[in-house]
């Protein structure tokens, strides 16, 4: 915090420390912050749209996952030809592409179908906008 507040400027952190807290870290925290970051930018009321809507685009990707048992059993693991095997996640981002703005994000199963995802993504926003409705700037959008 003293760093961040300019009245500190040299201290340090280990590598070893980092690693410690990320491994406290909550996910809810990130999922949070940035919902606060979508209702915050709608009530600027400045975002920009194509005729009255959000345009959103949709990217997904596997990711590889610090392989710890809890981490297979929740999001699988695949094997290579010698037998050796590491956590996968499949990453699912839906992103408002002409505000520059990450609508969305998820971490979920590596089979999980991007189709279904995309579907999940609509949810999640449409749940965001019945908690701005009526709200300047909320979007109301169209499903």
């Amino acid at each position: 915090m003293r760093v961040l507040k300019g009245e500190d400027t040299e201290a340090t952190v280990s590598k070893q420390a980092c690693s410690q807290a990320r491994k406290k870290r909550s996910d809810q925290a990130f999922i949070r912050l940035n919902e606060r970051v979508l209702t915050e930018f709608s009530h600027a009321n400045t975002s920009t749209t194509w005729k009255g809507y959000r345009l959103g685009g949709l990217d997904g990707s596997t990711v590889q996952l610090p392989t710890y048992p809890e981490r297979v059993h929740a999001f699988g693991e695949v094997r290579n030809q010698s037998g050796s095997s590491m956590a996968m996640g499949k990453l699912s981002v839906m992103y408002d592409v002409l505000n520059d703005l990450s609508l969305d994000t998820m971490l979920d199963h590596y089979t999980s179908e991007e189709r279904a995802l995309a579907l999940r993504h609509l949810d999640r926003l449409a749940s965001l906008d019945r908690q701005t409705e009526g709200q300047q700037g909320q979007q109301g959008d169209r499903l």
